[in-house]
């Protein structure tokens, strides 16, 4: 009987030591999330290279300008590095941005996410349809012309996953006036970040759509 306490009490505490050790871990890669975020709003190559996992090569998606297009002489085999971040800082900036939007609270872990409305006044007066089967929409302009339109609003939340993989996203979503446009609007972005020798590292990034 004793045994089984004595076992019962060791399991006890190795599940409150893990869970402990959990939130330890989770409030310090927020704490350097948030010098990530300060690197982004700085444009500071130097802090972003330390906190970026160089040695995986689709890492270097960062340097993807708006039309999904490398600078030239990049590719997806080209191995990131500083010097590469530092130069193309404007197009890293361009696609890290989103991740300061979000707030976070060390304290209590919290990420708070960020949604942007894109819908413009000149948006919100226009009448939007749709044509037989197409999942698009239209409007007609001063001139009485068909035009094809989608609005797309952002989101960019975060997360821990079970593993203790921070996960950043920043997503594309149909706004309410053209609820239906996913085709134009199917884009996200998963950045992942995880301690490597108690180091926050970005060591992931996926695109989707």
């Amino acid at each position: 009987m004793k045994k089984l306490i004595l076992l019962l009490v060791l399991i006890f505490c190795t599940v409150i030591s893990a869970k402990q050790s959990s939130e330890s871990d989770k409030k310090e890669m927020l704490k350097q999330f948030i010098i990530f975020q300060e690197a982004v709003k700085n444009k500071d190559s130097k802090v972003l290279a330390s906190m970026i996992d160089l040695s995986v090569e689709y890492n270097n998606a960062i340097m993807l300008d708006s039309e999904g297009n490398f600078p030239k002489g990049v590719d997806f085999g080209t191995p990131l590095t500083e010097k590469l971040i530092n130069t193309n800082i404007g197009r890293v900036i361009g696609n890290l941005q989103y991740l300061t939007y979000i707030k976070i609270d060390t304290a209590t872990l919290r990420i708070t996410d960020y949604f942007r409305d894109n819908a413009s006044a000149k948006d919100k007066k226009r009448k939007y349809y749709q044509k037989g089967a197409e999942v698009g929409y239209y409007y007609k302009d001063e001139n009485n012309k068909e035009v094809y339109h989608a609005i797309c609003d952002l989101k960019v939340s975060g997360e821990f996953s079970d593993n203790g993989i921070l996960e950043i996203t920043n997503r594309s979503l149909p706004n309410e006036l053209t609820p239906l446009a996913s085709e134009d609007c199917e884009r996200e972005v998963y950045y992942h970040f995880k301690l490597i020798n108690n180091k926050l590292k970005l060591y992931e990034v996926q695109m989707a759509g």
